[in-house]
Formats: structure tokens, sequence, C-alpha cells
């Protein structure tokens, strides 16, 4: 379980349900991704799988994204902390787009690899300011 950082901002979602799109161009990272936020008690039945429709012959349809719906005060930070440390396991070329509502943010994990402690928080609080609110607030 993530430890809550005192210097995370509380946002409230219970006005401001506006679903998270977490969208990558491999499907296999959003995959990745959604076992890692399973195992995350804040997000527990938050997280679910869009897919795509299968194409004609193929087994299994590939992951669109991954559909977040938020409620509850701290949702957000804990959603961008775990992100925020996925990414930090991550090598190569593994980059994730975070869309709700008109805002949007890309991370990845080359620039997430060499953050030390301090820019993993500004990274984190960076998101939770960016997808706070569907409004930007």
């Amino acid at each position: 379980m993530l430890t809550p950082d005192p210097l995370l901002p509380s946002v409230d979602f219970m006005d401001d349900n506006a679903p998270l799109l977490v969208q990558s161009a491999n499907p296999d990272q959003l995959r990745e991704l959604y076992a890692w936020l399973a195992e995350e008690p804040d997000l527990r039945g938050c997280v679910q799988v869009a897919e795509e429709e299968p194409a004609p012959g193929t087994m299994g349809a590939p992951v669109a994204a991954l559909e977040i719906v938020l409620a509850g005060g701290k949702a957000i930070a804990a959603l961008a902390s775990a992100v925020v440390a996925w990414l930090h396991t991550r090598s190569g070329e593994v980059s994730i787009r975070l869309n709700r509502a008109t805002k949007e943010i890309e991370v990845s994990a080359k620039g997430v690899k060499n953050l030390d402690s301090d820019g993993v928080a500004d990274l984190t609080r960076q998101i939770v300011a960016n997808l706070g609110t569907s409004d930007g607030g």
C-alpha cells in the first residue's frame, strides 16, 4: 500500500466523477499497468479495461485504454502515486497518456527512471494538479 504524501493536495471528487482514461500505444503496457493498479487498495474496483473490437480472425480484443472512475478524496493522489511508481519500475520506451475531460498529460518511464524522491513527489503533485478536476481547478 502506498504511504500518503502529506504534501499532496486533498482533492474531493464527490461532485466531479469525470472518468480518467489511461492510454498507450502498447496494449501490453496497459495490461501490466492494470495489474499494478488492481493491487492498490485505494483504486480497487475503480479501474476497468476498455477493449477494442477484435480484428477478424484474431483471438481476444486488444486493450484500447484503462478507464478509471475516481471517487473519494484521495483517489487522484493514489492513482498518480501508483502510476509514477509503476513507471519507475519500467525500462525502455514506456509512455502513457492520462486524459480527464479536457486535460491530458503524458508521462514516460525515461522521464521517471532517474528521478530522486523529490523529483518523484514533484511529478506526482504535477499529475494531481493537472488532472485533479475536470475543469482544471
